[in-house]
């Protein structure tokens, strides 16, 4: 599975309201989380949920810990709620950063549909997926999984698309260019598939350890 890095860019803004007990509790889940003590993060982070369950970050965070350990329908549930969380956020403090507002529930969704393809959940995995990408969001991952869907399906053109379109917003990255060669080599394109694994001998790269999100007090860590 690819680890990911979620950039938040509202950290400040997201916990200006935040219980001091329930950030404690999810910093500390998060400096276990970057050390792989994905178990030992857990409940840490449920416990900061408990205090303030509209901690939409907390529950992306707990997802992706659940991802890590492949326990995919704990993963679902975590991302089904971390949108919701979204959604019921107050309006005074949604007023502090609209761009986030609008990206934040699109990555809940996204991650919703990644844990809902690990279940062979395929409808609800693009109905999410596709919810996920919009003009003000457009997240990578979800083109990823789209473009895997419709691979699956033989619908080449499409998956083409969306590869492309992940190539497009980051082509330093070789996940997108290895999927790409392996659905142009099916179709038949032997020199096409060859120039796209070329590009991810040239840009494999050790995978950061840890899928985080940053809060305050820790530094974030650095895709290498």
């Amino acid at each position: 599975m690819k680890s990911v890095l979620i950039p938040i860019a509202s950290v400040a803004c997201t916990w200006a309201a935040a219980d001091a007990g329930a950030l404690a509790e999810a910093n500390t889940g998060l400096g276990l989380a970057r050390e792989g003590k994905y178990e030992l993060a857990i409940p840490h982070y449920r416990a900061a949920v408990k205090v303030d369950p509209h901690l939409s970050d907390i529950y992306l965070n707990l997802g992706l810990a659940y991802l890590k350990l492949e326990r995919f329908p704990e993963a679902a549930t975590a991302f089904e709620k971390a949108a919701k969380a979204d959604r019921t956020r107050s309006t005074s403090f949604e007023r502090c950063l609209p761009r986030t507002r609008i990206r934040r529930p699109s990555q809940a969704l996204t991650f919703l549909g990644d844990a809902e393809m690990h279940l062979e959940a395929e409808k609800a995995a693009e109905e999410h997926l596709r919810r996920a990408l919009s003009p003000d969001a457009n997240i990578r991952l979800a083109q990823l999984d789209l473009g895997t869907l419709l691979a699956g399906r033989n619908d080449y053109d499409g998956a083409a698309s969306h590869f492309r379109e992940a190539i497009r917003m980051d082509s330093k990255k070789p996940d997108a260019h290895y999927r790409l060669g392996r659905l142009l080599r099916s179709m038949g394109y032997e020199q096409e598939a060859d120039a796209e694994f070329a590009k991810v001998e040239d840009l494999a790269k050790e995978e950061p350890q840890a899928p985080l999100i940053a809060l305050p007090g820790i530094e974030r860590k650095q895709v290498p």
